[in-house]
């Protein structure tokens, strides 16, 4: 693993630990850091403000990156910070909307996250916010939904109507939504009510997301170990047995893995058994994941080379190592389609 790769690892926690913070002054003091190539794969990997804020609290540490650079971060972490406060006044916004609608919302994914687990919302960058509504789709008309396209369009509000694509995989994952929405709970949101996933499907949701970003990135793997950190009312038997029902205990486990290799997560032993993964993937999992370890590195830039209309990656390796035979064959199809679209559109 390279240097750069080992501290980043050890500085995505949103309080990192004493030994942590240790472990990264000796890393820092006996290897020479690319500082220039940790805060650009930082930023590529959405923890750029986090990574500056865990460096200023050492000074030590501080006194070790070039002065430019860490003033190039501090005005990302500001534009961050001002960005944030952006999305959540457009938040706020789409929840008055909603409510004077009668449409029910949940809010996921990083939104969620800023409102539940993290200190400070600017720790982490994201584009859109991502809402579930209710009621279903077909139970509108085509001016009601007209009227919430175009109240959001170019707002970077992203919704589904009762279900989402991303935590289904485009339909790849049989997903109970109505499990979620029964489970789902009410919070104060900016001085709106506003549903947010139950514990167990919030984890399975940034579970199933990671895989969606190919396992690696680092605001995935924050995401994940500070929601478990936060959340120690996760019922880890509840939790495994929808993994099951969902068909996405490889995806788990694979997450799972990554993270406790990646950033220390650690995870009851029970858990990995629960999730219904043979033998023999769990091997072919945990043999993928210590060859990218070994041979591929966060600092490299993602090429824009394609096969079959995705970028080529070593990373995709994972995802396809986690698949069932019908999962691969769905996402097959997908592809197809959207080269099909492609292909219309020129």
């Amino acid at each position: 693993m390279k240097p750069e790769d080992h501290f980043l690892f050890l500085a995505t926690h949103q309080n990192p630990t004493a030994d942590q913070q240790r472990r990264i002054e000796v890393l820092t003091h006996n290897k020479r850091l690319n500082w220039e190539r940790v805060f650009a794969t930082a930023e590529r990997n959405g923890v750029a403000p986090l990574i500056y804020e865990n460096v200023t609290r050492q000074p030590a540490l501080a006194e070790r990156v070039p002065a430019p650079i860490l003033a190039q971060y501090k005005r990302y972490a500001l534009r961050n910070s001002f960005y944030k406060k952006e999305r959540a006044g457009l938040l706020g916004e789409a929840l008055k909307f909603f409510r004077e609608k009668n449409i029910r919302v949940i809010v996921i994914k990083g939104a969620s996250l800023d409102l539940l687990v993290y200190d400070q919302p600017w720790y982490t960058a994201y584009s859109d916010t991502d809402l579930i509504l209710s009621p279903r789709r077909e139970t509108l008309s085509e001016q009601q939904v007209e009227e919430i396209n175009h109240r959001f369009y170019q707002k970077r509000v992203e919704f589904d109507f009762y279900e989402h694509h991303d935590i289904s995989i485009n339909g790849m994952l049989p997903i109970d939504f109505e499990a979620f929405w029964e489970a789902a709970r009410p919070i104060q949101c900016y001085g709106e009510e506003v549903l947010v996933l139950s514990p167990e499907d919030q984890l399975i949701s940034i579970c199933i997301n990671s895989c969606r970003k190919r396992f690696f990135k680092l605001k995935s793997l924050l995401d994940i170990s500070e929601t478990i950190k936060k959340c120690s009312q996760i019922d880890w038997d509840e939790f495994t047995r929808r993994c099951r029902s969902y068909s996405c205990g490889n995806i788990v486990f694979s997450t799972l893995y990554v993270a406790a290799r990646t950033v220390g997560l650690e995870i009851p032993e029970k858990v990995f058994a629960g999730l219904g993964v043979s033998p023999a993937r769990a091997a072919i999992i945990r043999i993928n994941v210590g060859l990218l370890m070994k041979f591929w590195s966060l600092s490299i830039p993602t090429t824009r080379s394609r096969l079959f209309n995705r970028l080529i990656d070593p990373r995709l390796i994972l995802p396809y190592a986690t698949y069932e035979p019908d999962q691969i064959l769905h996402k097959a199809q997908e592809i197809r389609s959207a080269n099909h679209d492609m292909h219309d559109k020129k």
